[in-house]
């Protein structure tokens, strides 16, 4: 199961290089669901939420929404926010993931 961690860094006071929540998603089958499901998630109402996104919506809600500028990890992979979709981070560099081991990011 593939494990997503959430980056702010849509806003000048925040390090985008610093993970600010981090959960396991048991549910997509690909990085395209991951995020859509993250950015839905973090956005919609709750009471729009299945129960499962429910109970990982309660831990990250005293954070704020996801938003054009944060960073969604996914197996040491990054995407950015963008206005519409999302954009491959291809330059990154290593990220301390919570576990503090260092994950290489790979270019495309």
């Amino acid at each position: 199961m593939p494990n997503v961690n959430i980056y702010h860094g849509a806003f000048d006071d925040e390090d985008v290089h610093a993970c600010v929540f981090s959960y396991t998603d048991g549910v997509s089958i690909n990085d395209k669901e991951i995020l859509a499901r993250a950015f839905e998630m973090f956005n919609a109402p709750y009471e729009y939420l299945s129960e499962e996104d429910q109970a990982i919506f309660k831990l990250y809600r005293p954070l704020r929404s996801l938003s054009v500028g944060d960073v969604v990890e996914i197996n040491g992979l990054r995407y950015q926010c963008m206005p519409i979709g999302w954009e491959h981070e291809k330059d990154a560099e290593p990220h301390i993931k919570p576990t503090g081991r260092t994950i290489k990011v790979k270019s495309f």
